[in-house]
Formats: C-alpha cells, sequence, structure tokens
C-alpha cells in the first residue's frame, strides 16, 4: 500500500510477498543487539571451501520475471536483488536517523510553494556500461514510466501529481508537481532511473533487453542470470563512491525452505533471510546449527492477507467479506501455525505505527455470526444439498496461492475445512510466482487469493486502495475495491497542506473504514527469522526495509 516508504530503496511503494515472509526495535534474540563479531567460521574461503570468503550466497524464495525495479511486474524479489547494490536514488534515507541524505543528489531545495524540487547531481557517476549518469537519463525515467506502453502502473501512481521534469543542465534537474503531495521528496527523491542509452533503437521498451540484464550505478553490476538457478553481481570498479567488502553476491532461486536449509547447512549457501517460523522452531536450534550460523529474530514491517475480488458476484456485499473474515481462526493461526511469533492484525498499516488504530479490535472467529450474515445477504441452502445458494448460483469459490507458500497452502485447507462446515465450497489452487502475478495482477482473474504486503515508514494508501487504480491492469488494486469515502480520505492523507493532527485522524478513520469493508481479510504480521554463516560480521538490523544492510558486511 504504500503502504511503503521505499521500495527496496528509498521508494514508497508496497511490496507483493510470500506468506512467511522492520519498523520497531529488533526482536528478542541477543544476536539483534549488537553487530555479529564471532570470527569462529571466518577464513579465505567459504564454509564449504569451494567459493572466497568475500562472496555472499543469498537464498531468494521466487525467480523474479525481470529484473529492472521500474518494469511494473509487481515483483518483490526483483527489488530484493537489485535495490541499492544495482540500481540507486537520488536520495536515500541514513539507516539509523531515517533522515534523507544525499546519493545520486549531491543536494536538493524546495520551492516556497512547494512545487518544485530542484536536484544537483554527483559530476563522477557513471554507469556499468562506462557512460556517464546525467539529468536526462532521470527525464527519460519519468518519461518511460508516464508511457501507457510501459508497464510502471504502480510506480506512477505516486507520480500522479507531478507533472514533469525538466532538466537545467547535465547536472540539474527539477521536478514539478502540479499540487503539494506530502511526500514529495520521499517518492521524487526515489524515482527509478535508468540509462536512456540503455533504449537507443529499441522498438518496444516493454521488452528491452536492460528488463533482464540491469545496468546501474550502484556498486554492483550485473554478471550473469541462470534461468532457474541464479543471478549474480560483482562489485564495479569504477563505483563513486566506498566499495563493500563483499566481492560478489549470488542470489540462489529457492522456493523450497527445507531445501535452502539443507543448501545453508551444506555450505551451498550464506545467508538465509527469512526462515519460516516452523522450520525455525523445529530446525535452527540443534547446537551445531547455532554454533555455525548467527541467529536473529527482528521485526519486518509487512501482513499476510486473504484478498476477496470484488468484482465477482459472491464478494460485492460487505457481509459476506465480513464472514468470510469470521470463518478463519486468525488467533490459532497466529498461536499454533507461527508459534505465537506472530500478530493478528485489523487493518493496512504496520501494527507498530501510530498510524494504525489499536483500538480496532480483530474481527472474532465465530462461524455462527458468519452463517447468520451469509443468511442475511440472501445466501442459503435453497435445494438442500448442503451448498449455499443465491439467485441459482451455488457459494462456490478458487482461493489461488503461490505453490512455494507451505504457509498459504495450510492455511488455505484450514479455511477450505471451516467453510465446508457452513455450506461453501472451496478449490484450492496453486500456481508459481509468475503465473499466480499473471492471475491476479494483470489477468485480475481469481476469486479469491494469499499475498502480503511488505511496507515501510512513510505511507500512502492510494497505490492499493483508490477507485482510480480499480480497473487498470497491473495496478495495485488488485481486489476492485472502490469507495467514496475512502478517496476522499486518500486525497486528504496525501495532500502537503493537511496538518498533522487532521492527517492522523484521516488515518485512523481510514483503517476503520476498510476494517469494516473487509476487501482484505488481513491476516497476520509476524516475526521474521534470518540465519546466516558466521563467517559474516558486522550485521545491524534497522527499521528500513529489508532490515539489513550487506554492504556493511565484513568476513
Amino acid at each position: 500500500m504504500i503502504i511503503t516508504k521505499r521500495l527496496y530503496l528509498s521508494f514508497i511503494l508496497a511490496l507483493p510477498i510470500f506468506w512467511g515472509g522492520c519498523v520497531g526495535e529488533p526482536g528478542s534474540n541477543k544476536e539483534n543487539k549488537e553487530p555479529a563479531t564471532d570470527t569462529t567460521a571466518a577464513s579465505t574461503t567459504s564454509t564449504n571451501g569451494q567459493r572466497p570468503a568475500s562472496w555472499l550466497v543469498k537464498r531468494i524464495v521466487a525467480e523474479p520475471n525481470v529484473l529492472n525495479l521500474m518494469h511494473d511486474q509487481h515483483d518483490a524479489y526483483s527489488q530484493e536483488i537489485l535495490d541499492e547494490l544495482t540500481y540507486e536514488t537520488l536520495v536515500k534515507r541514513n539507516n539509523e536517523t531515517l533522515e534523507f541524505e544525499p546519493l545520486l543528489a549531491e543536494s536538493w531545495e524546495e520551492s516556497e510553494d512547494h512545487l518544485t524540487w530542484t536536484f544537483h547531481l554527483r559530476k563522477d557517476v557513471k554507469w556499468h556500461d562506462g557512460k556517464p549518469f546525467t539529468a536526462h537519463d532521470i527525464k527519460f525515467s519519468f518519461d518511460l514510466m508516464k508511457d501507457p506502453a510501459f508497464p510502471a502502473t504502480s510506480i506512477e501512481s505516486y507520480f500522479s501529481d507531478c507533472d514533469r521534469v525538466e532538466v537545467v543542465d547535465d547536472y540539474t534537474v527539477k521536478l514539478i508537481w502540479s499540487k503539494p503531495y506530502f511526500l514529495a521528496l520521499s517518492v521524487g527523491g526515489s524515482i527509478p532511473i535508468v540509462p536512456a542509452h540503455a533504449f537507443d533503437g529499441v522498438e518496444d521498451k516493454a521488452t528491452a533487453p536492460i528488463l533482464r540484464t540491469p545496468i546501474g550505478t550502484g556498486p554492483y553490476k550485473f554478471v550473469e542470470w541462470k534461468s532457474g538457478v541464479s543471478a549474480t553481481f560483482e562489485l564495479f570498479d569504477d563505483y563513486w563512491g566506498e566499495k563493500p567488502k563483499i566481492e560478489r553476491v549470488i542470489y540462489r532461486f529457492i522456493p523450497d525452505q527445507n531445501t535452502s536449509i539443507q543448501a545453508l547447512k551444506g555450505g551451498e549457501i550464506d545467508l538465509v533471510p527469512r526462515v519460516e517460523t516452523e522450520t525455525w522452531f523445529s530446525e535452527t536450534n540443534k547446537p551445531d546449527f547455532e554454533k555455525r550460523f548467527h541467529k536473529y529474530e527482528y521485526d519486518y514491517p509487512a501482513y499476510s492477507y486473504i484478498g476477496w475480488n470484488m468484482r465477482r458476484p459472491i464478494f460485492q456485499d460487505k457481509r459476506v467479506r465480513q464472514a468470510m473474515t469470521m470463518l478463519i481462526d486468525r488467533k490459532n493461526v497466529a498461536e499454533k501455525l507461527y508459534y505465537q511469533a506472530a500478530t493478528v492484525i485489523t487493518g493496512p498499516f504496520f501494527h507498530k505505527l501510530d498510524i494504525n488504530d489499536k483500538s480496532i479490535e480483530p474481527w472474532p472467529f465465530d462461524p455462527q455470526r458468519a452463517s447468520k450474515l451469509l443468511a442475511e445477504a440472501g445466501w442459503k441452502d435453497s435445494n438442500q444439498d448442503g451448498i449455499l445458494d443465491k439467485d441459482g448460483m451455488d457459494f462456490k469459490f478458487e482461493f489461488l496461492y503461490p505453490s512455494s507458500s507451505e504457509m498459504a497452502k495450510r492455511i488455505g485447507s484450514l479455511m477450505q475445512d471451516q467453510m465446508r462446515k457452513v455450506g461453501i465450497v472451496t478449490e484450492l489452487v496453486n500456481l508459481e510466482w509468475g503465473s499466480f502475478l499473471t492471475r491476479v495482477v494483470t489477468q485480475r482473474d481469481f476469486d479469491a487469493m494469499a499475498m502480503g504486503w511488505a511496507m515501510d515508514i512513510d505511507n500512502d494508501p492510494q497505490q492499493l486502495w483508490h477507485s482510480s487504480y480499480a480497473d487498470i491492469p497491473d495496478s495495485s488494486n488488485h481486489c476492485g475495491f472502490k469507495n467514496e469515502e475512502a478517496d476522499r480520505l486518500i486525497e486528504l492523507i496525501r495532500n502537503a497542506d493537511t496538518s498533522d493532527e487532521e492527517r492522523f485522524k484521516a488515518y485512523h478513520a481510514f483503517h476503520a473504514l476498510l476494517h469494516e469493508e473487509q476487501p482484505y481479510t488481513f491476516l497476520i504480521s509476524r516475526k521474521e527469522f534470518m540465519a546466516v554463516d558466521k563467517r559474516w560480521q558486522n550485521i545491524r538490523f534497522y527499521a528500513v526495509r529489508p532490515c539489513y544492510d550487506i554492504t556493511e558486511w565484513s568476513f
């Protein structure tokens, strides 16, 4: 939703994620408190001795469709691979103070009317192919994002009030807004930037080679993408800034959780950043594991949900959506499936933020009340076949979930059993990540689906919830939510002239409205667990996603 502020860069974007995968303090694990300093496993070679110790191999749950921050694939895994390693932005937040500081822009100014932001660029930055980085790349990127032929819908939503980008000279650029926007610096300073020259002679920009072979300005340049296996990046010799100690970063695509843990134990990978809860409590507490690996527990700003497609007749009545939520025992999910390492949530904001209205009580698990609401909405078993029906239509629906999400499968099975008891037929359908995104995001071809949003500390609900995006393919309003009052509150939140007190009240009112409408069944926000080879040191956790910074790590 934005729900976010930086994507895995400094960008405001809500990213879809698998279930089971930091705002606030790190978790209770002792190793969260200080940087890791145990040098037991430090050496000149990796754990399995088959690669240099300076190479980091990280597990990624799913293979992305593209490797580009702008191309609108709603793909968190592309962002996780590229963010701040390959592509950079004009400004960034300091990990500790959360204040904005220079990155590709050395300085910036805001006009008195809050409509013009002028950025002065560094003059020593090169793209990974050796070409100079200039203000023309920023203008090209902005125009590309606004191009209807280029799929960047979810990102473009944050720039809906940005009128144009003007190049003053090669190293000065202006972002001019049509009206004041309270996140103008956060958004404008985080515009995804691509090299204009990479699109020279490209007829179809939506299939440009750079979408699979990225060219950035960051410390790591692209080496290769082995389909179904890995993506590799290495230090860029001509990087303008301070170079990290890690010389090569390899992202291994390992969908299966158990396989990833075995790969970690076998020395094939160094880092599993988001260990599933059950695996964490069953596999990582053994003495040999704790001797070889750092273990961290940390707060990650994300939540899981079930989205109801409000374009479907069966889910257009809010009483039905409320009933669906009351047929899912979320407290039991948090306590049993997540070993009490999860919090039942009530709305779209990270539960540790003040804009989340903590006075709102979760809808209870109450099958009797749910059945009453369904009856009020006209769903009854009129022919006594055990299935609810209305106007000649049985209450049957498909529940889509990513095949790599074991937790989504388990929750789907629990939901299926409970739905059956009240006369609802649920078909569970698992799809690999790319196919799942196509069905949900592009085609809108689903009844209900399992997904999660990763968030950040700046919150603009427009991306997910404004009605203007409900009927636009590839937008983040997957469920087709339309509500005039929600639109009014979103516009109030976005207005730079809204006082802090008014904005705070608008956030709470928006939260309450979504709680009543239930376009999602908001499920849980869980603790995250990380396991990393003890060869790696100086590991810290922050409020800014992904909540750790591998450019700081040493060995």
